[in-house]
């Protein structure tokens, strides 16, 4: 019976730790992604290996261990992607990880381990759960007519709107960052959230060069951004991570010219899948209806805190509700400088 133990990443392990990842994971997996975490928020890195009797890697889980803003010693595998299963060579490899889970998070000295996944795992795993988020898939399948298809009757009116106005232009321009960043910023504030420095993003962009795409939209008489998406390629599928709209452009549907706009260039690049990007089940009116209506499919996402009981979970995001609408209300200089820093503890 083959035999399985935990051991922890070093630099000596990069090269074949990268190749599993390239055969079972994805490219939140490889170490390229961890460094560019570590090198943002500071993260301390204890990623763990699972190798058989032959000292073969068996599995691999990421781990970014960090100070939340409660102050607890946590670990999350990871913050800021909507899931990341651990990446297994077997269902065998995943059950021992997910049973030793307990163990790992004692043997860190952890307040709790968090694992995010796109499937439920066991109602005997004793572990805080919560399932209050969903990411939305866009399926590619077909020809341009085909997918637009798939988009709400109203969701198509307010299109057709949008471009007959001949308000907004598209770019691809990487150069564009720090006015997207700037529309960014601005938008996380208006929604009571701390944002990453613009130095996350160009991180990201130094690290992944060939997996980033910044999409932006200018106002066309301006020439200004009032718009942009940070996407993320990763083998068939186009990741919307980070994004932001100027509100002020709402009524000329801006938001519905940039998704289509995003749409449009996952299918000119071949992709079979475009990731609209992680919203809880609670904003059905807000952007859970909205990425709806593009024909994209709401896919259940698992969080489970080894170490921390469901009761626990849920009185932590309600205390956290008063500090959103004094991030608000807060001006925002003191907000900026103190956001970047927040971010990170936030292991969003």
């Amino acid at each position: 019976m083959l035999s399985l133990k935990f051991a922890n990443y070093d630099e000596s392990w990069r090269a074949r730790w990268d190749e599993f990842a390239d055969l079972h994971g994805t490219l939140f997996h490889k170490i390229s992604w961890l460094q560019t975490l570590q090198k943002s928020f500071g993260y301390q890195a204890r990623h763990q290996l699972i190798l058989d009797d032959k000292n073969e890697i068996a599995a691999v889980l990421p781990l970014c261990i960090a100070r939340n803003l409660r102050g607890q010693r946590v670990g999350v595998s990871l913050p800021f992607v909507h899931f990341l299963n651990p990446a297994c060579r077997s269902e065998k490899t995943r059950d021992f990880l997910i049973a030793q889970c307990p163990k790992l998070s004692r043997d860190l000295h952890l307040h709790y381990l968090e694992l995010r996944l796109d499937y439920e795992l066991c109602e005997t795993v004793e572990a805080g759960r919560n399932n209050e988020n969903v990411t939305f898939v866009l399926p590619l399948d077909g020809d341009e007519k085909a997918v637009l298809a798939l988009a709400s009757g109203d969701n198509r009116r307010r299109t057709r709107l949008v471009y007959q106005g001949d308000w907004f232009e598209t770019s691809l321009d990487k150069a564009r960052l720090p006015e997207f960043y700037e529309v960014y910023r601005r938008r996380q504030k208006q929604l009571g959230s701390p944002a990453p420095a613009l130095s996350f993003f160009a991180n990201i962009r130094g690290k992944l060069p060939e997996n980033v795409t910044l999409l932006t939209v200018a106002d066309k008489r301006l020439q200004k951004v009032v718009g942009g998406m940070f996407l993320l390629a990763d083998g068939a599928t186009l990741y919307y991570h980070w994004g932001a709209t100027r509100v002020e452009y709402n009524a000329y549907h801006l938001n519905h010219f940039m998704y289509r706009e995003a749409i449009l260039f996952s299918l000119q690049k071949r992709f079979r899948f475009f990731d609209l990007g992680r919203s809880p089940r609670s904003e059905q009116g807000g952007t859970y209806r909205f990425k709806e209506q593009f024909g994209a499919e709401p896919k259940s996402l698992f969080y489970y805190r080894f170490g921390q009981q469901p009761q626990d979970w849920h009185n932590a995001q309600k205390t956290m509700k008063p500090l959103i609408e004094i991030w608000k209300k807060t001006p925002a200089f003191l907000t900026d400088g103190a956001g970047h820093y927040l971010i990170g503890r936030a292991l969003p």
